[in-house]
């Protein structure tokens, strides 16, 4: 009956398909997607939760001193002037030949040292301070991590949102891609080695480096295609593939650079600065878009949804790029208003949450009290178990 129906449709001049749709590979392709995407969401989640465990019990001693290898010696480039070293009397342009005894050349033999004497004992450095011996007492003070908490709630609200978006319309346009987004976002700012490069902790910090590269393409790529293709990316579909080649030739580089070659303290700091300048680029990029996006779009809720994930980019990127990714890209070390910066890049999952929520952005339907339930409970229990892994906290540090 098949055959015939296609042969009557042939001889009235109707044009069959010359492959159709099948339901069933459709149904496998989408079943597959779902699989992987839980296994590595719950994949990231417990590598997150146990990276802030080791985290939070692994203490690492910090001079407050930026040391730069230069010509065979390791000098101060920057000192915190409320650190360690400052106070125990270390200037710009010292150099240390040894710490304790131990002779060093590297930031890595460094940092080894530092370990071996551990958080709040006496390191003596031994220095040169331009042709005179000086030896320093230095009283070593627990590294500065408080920006990392900040950070992982950033993390938890792009996961949050993410989540919802997937479960309440899988199928929408868009929403598989934001996902991925999201969750590439969490594992970026969720993600923080601790200093002990065992197996764990450098799985830990290449998959923060490989979600670092992702995010911004991904975002690109994303506003790019929503809410549709226009001009050439609609005419050529796979040119958003080459979003992602520089970001790959970047991580060629970073693993170049730190597997074999031993890389400096110096080279380390250009890499970031220029990942940092990469992924700063492709954002302004993307509120450009966006902006473009919200001046063309020709129905009210659009309008509505694009002015605020548009706002919310410009928001989340301005402050975080005038104050954090330019003064590091000049070389200065972080600061508190450096560090506070970092809060506003907690604007773009916020806003995006409240396009979602307010007016349907990726066409997910609301059910507000139930969805309104589901949030806060999840808030409350995030809430709740932050709140207890600091009094737990507390009571260890009071014992």
């Amino acid at each position: 009956m098949v055959a015939g129906k296609l042969l009557n449709k042939m001889r009235t001049g109707i044009s069959v398909p010359a492959t159709l749709p099948d339901p069933m590979n459709r149904e496998f392709q989408t079943r597959i997607t779902a699989s992987v995407l839980v296994l590595l969401t719950v994949a990231a989640v417990v590598f997150a939760g146990y990276n802030y465990k080791v985290e939070s019990q692994y203490v690492i001693p910090d001079d407050g001193v930026w040391w730069l290898e230069r010509k065979g010696q390791l000098v101060a480039d920057k000192l915190d002037p409320n650190g360690p070293a400052a106070r125990a009397g270390i200037r710009t342009g010292d150099a240390v030949f040894s710490v304790n005894g131990r002779k060093v050349e590297t930031s890595a033999s460094l940092a080894r040292q530092l370990y071996y004497s551990g958080v709040w004992s006496k390191a003596t450095y031994s220095l040169n301070r331009g042709s005179v011996p000086v030896d320093v007492e230095v009283v070593l003070a627990p590294a500065e991590r408080s920006m990392n908490d900040w950070l992982r709630v950033i993390a938890l609200i792009y996961l949050g949102i993410g989540l919802y978006v997937l479960l309440r319309r899988w199928t929408a346009a868009g929403s598989t891609h934001f996902y991925i987004f999201c969750l590439v976002s969490f594992v970026f700012y969720a993600f923080h080695y601790t200093g002990k490069f065992n197996d764990f902790d450098w799985t830990i910090l290449w998959c923060n480096e490989v979600a670092w590269l992702l995010q911004p393409a991904l975002f690109l790529h994303f506003v790019l295609t929503f809410p549709e293709r226009r001009g050439f990316v609609a005419r050529n579909p796979r040119s958003v593939a080459l979003l992602y080649v520089p970001g790959l030739v970047l991580l060629g580089i970073q693993v170049l650079a730190l597997r074999f070659l031993q890389a400096s303290q110096r080279l380390v700091w250009k890499l970031d600065s220029l990942h940092w300048g990469y992924s700063t680029l492709l954002f302004v990029a993307a509120a450009a878009v966006l902006v473009d996006s919200y001046r063309r779009a020709n129905t009210p809720i659009l309008r509505q949804q694009l002015k605020w994930i548009t706002r919310g980019t410009i928001l989340a990127i301005t402050p975080f790029t005038l104050l954090y990714v330019l003064p590091y890209l000049f070389g200065a070390m972080p600061s508190v208003g450096m560090k506070v910066s970092v809060l506003s890049l907690g604007l773009l999952p916020l806003t995006f949450g409240y396009a979602i929520f307010r007016y349907r952005l990726m066409d997910v339907d609301l059910i507000f009290k139930r969805g309104m339930a589901y949030t806060l409970a999840a808030a409350a229990i995030v809430g709740l178990y932050f709140a207890g892994v600091a009094a737990i906290a507390e009571l260890v540090l009071m014992d």
